[in-house]
This record gives C-alpha cells, structure tokens and sequence, in this order.
C-alpha cells in the first residue's frame, strides 16, 4: 500500500524515472546531454514529443527520487542559435544549455561578470554551462562569437512586451 502511495505521489527509483513519471514531461524522452549531479540530486536534459525540458530531480527517503521543478521550451524551430535548458535552483545550481544551427556561431560565452566561461560549438550540438550556485539570470548576458570573436547573437528580451531569445546584433 505504502509504495502504491508513494508511486502516485511521483516517487521513482531513478532520477530518469522520477522524469518520466511527471505528467510535465510525457513519452518518449530522450536526453541530449549529461546530467547534471548535485549533492541531493540531478539536473537532466530531456528531448520529449513536447519540446525540450529541463527537469530536476530530488532523492527522498535515501533511495527514491522525485521530480522538484520542470522548465519547459517549445518545440525546436530552426534557429541559428536556441536555448534548450534552464534551471536555476534557489543557491545550489544554475544550468543554461545552447543548440546551434549552421557553422556561423563558433562560441557561446556566459555568466557573471568577472567569472564568464566560452565554449566552442558545433552545428546540431547542445553546449551545457554550470554554476554551482545560484545566478541571477541578468548577470549571465549570454552571447553567441564568430569565429573571430565578434558578437552575433544576444539573449535577452529587448522590450518589456518582446520573448526571451536569441536576438541578431546589428
């Protein structure tokens, strides 16, 4: 009785299947990058029929894992440049992952001033940044590099009234 409650309540074995179990994400899924490990838990990246998620999962009890908190995008358009992942969890973890389209963008460069990190790219790729705390997301100022170090693409939201993506700089 008591496991029957507990797999009702979203209680799995695993951090995939605690995922799984959440009706946020649906079938099938598929993930597109490492997880994440935390001290308590695990960031995973999942394609599903929905679009991507970023799902963080919890261990309870020693040995059950459950789904805390889910970050939807929509289904992939074809971009140059397209967030996949995000999560920021209260002061343990900050995770932003990046798929690029076509050989334009060379580099995705984020995070805090004074402590911001590049990653080269590849076409089709998903690129994965971690912090080891929590950020404000204003302070990441994510852009996409050519292969000569200039600006592409910002991600940001210009006006109030616009969504939260990957703008060209003109």
């Amino acid at each position: 009785m008591l496991a029957i409650l507990l797999y009702s309540l979203g209680y799995r074995l695993s951090p995939l299947g605690a995922a799984k179990g959440d009706p946020f994400i649906g079938s099938p899924v598929e993930s597109f990058a490492p997880r994440v490990s935390l001290p308590n838990g695990e960031v995973l990246l999942l394609d599903t029929p929905g679009g991507p998620r970023t799902v963080l999962t919890h261990r309870s009890f020693g040995f059950l894992w459950r789904t805390a908190a889910v970050t939807r995008f929509p289904k992939l358009t074809v971009r140059p440049v397209s967030t996949v992942g995000w999560m920021d969890y209260g002061q343990a973890v900050t995770v932003l992952a990046v798929r690029v389209a076509g050989s334009r963008v060379a580099a995705i460069t984020a995070g805090p001033p004074g402590q911001r990190r590049t990653q080269a790219v590849r076409p089709a790729n998903t690129v994965v940044f971690v912090w080891r705390r929590g950020e404000n997301f204003a302070s990441l100022n994510p852009v996409a590099l050519s292969k000569t170090g200039q600006i592409l693409y910002r991600y940001r939201s210009p006006a109030s009234s616009s969504p939260l993506r990957w703008y060209p700089v003109r």
